[in-house]
């Protein structure tokens, strides 16, 4: 008991440090000393593409960009990519790398204009996506980067909706498989392990409200809402499946009473007693019927000898 215990302990604790590991994108890259720089997707800032007034994307459709780049500072600025990305979960769903190599002297601005072809958009993502753009230098490290929220006007069978029908299948198995043994009794009796059973399915509902929300464009999964969800649907799976009652035992004995050799035995006894009490009603009649004088017993020896 101790040690199934201190299993479900770290299973739990396990579970925890997993959600509270930084999944989401990394940090935002602080921009050099003399670096003015300014993006534009579609006609529109990136700064302006926030959750109530999303940069939408069609597929199919080229997306005009424009990158300016500043050196305020004394020493020349070099961006060789900049990239557009989509990410949830920590996971890159879309992603587009364009080579620009600008080169800002100070005082003598540079910028490129150029289309990304998002014909292949449509089968990576749709819905709500938080997004950023990425400057890197002429080394590939991130020189800075500014977050926005696009809307992909996408397709379901898309790699980002395939993950999210994949997630909710899972969890409805993990559901009705909790359910199943809850019902039947066949849930541990150590309390800690039945609400890590019911905490799995509490996490999956997390991820598949985090998906179904950004696909019906509910809201937008950012680092902070979908950790959020996924941390209140494991609380409240790991609550229920603590409070579950403890199976009783007259349901594990009668589960367990076709495969129990002690009940069969116990049955044999009971059927051989009845026998016994039946037989004392049975033995004085045989004898009755043995003791009985026969008709030719009866017979004297004079009708006989006639």
């Amino acid at each position: 008991m101790l040690r199934s215990r201190r299993d479900a302990v770290l299973c739990g604790l396990v579970l925890v440090l997993g959600l509270l590991v930084p999944w989401s994108a990394p940090a935002r890259a602080a921009s050099p000393p003399g670096l003015g720089w300014s993006v534009t997707l579609d006609g529109r800032d990136v700064g302006t593409a926030t959750g109530n007034r999303p940069l939408r994307l069609r597929p199919g459709r080229a997306l005009p960009v424009l990158v300016r780049v500043t050196a305020a500072g004394s020493q020349p600025v070099k961006i060789r990519d900049v990239k557009l990305e989509g990410r949830v979960l920590g996971l890159a769903f879309f992603t587009y790398a364009t080579q620009v190599d600008l080169s800002a002297a100070p005082g003598t601005p540079d910028e490129r204009r150029y289309d990304i072809n998002l014909i292949d958009l449509q089968g990576e993502a749709t819905g709500l996506l938080p997004a950023r753009v990425v400057l890197y230098d002429d080394k590939g490290s991130v020189v800075a980067t500014r977050s926005l929220v696009v809307d992909v006007r996408g397709s379901l069978r898309s790699v980002y909706g395939t993950f999210g029908i994949a997630v909710a299948a899972i969890t409805v198995l993990l559901l009705v498989s909790a359910l199943w043994k809850l019902r039947r009794g066949e849930l541990p009796e150590n309390r800690w392990r039945r609400a890590l059973t019911f905490a799995l399915p509490g996490l999956g509902l997390g991820f598949v409200s985090t998906f179904t929300m950004s696909a019906l464009r509910w809201l937008v999964p950012a680092p902070p809402t979908w950790t959020a969800l996924l941390l209140v649907g494991a609380a409240v799976g790991f609550a229920l499946g603590y409070l579950t009652p403890t199976p009783s035992a007259a349901l594990s004995d009668r589960v367990d009473a076709p495969d129990d050799p002690a009940g069969a035995e116990r049955t044999g006894q009971g059927e051989q007693s009845a026998v016994e009490v039946d037989g004392p009603d049975q033995v004085p009649d045989l004898a009755q019927h043995a003791q009985a004088p026969r008709a030719e017993d009866r017979v004297g020896p004079e009708e006989r000898a006639r």
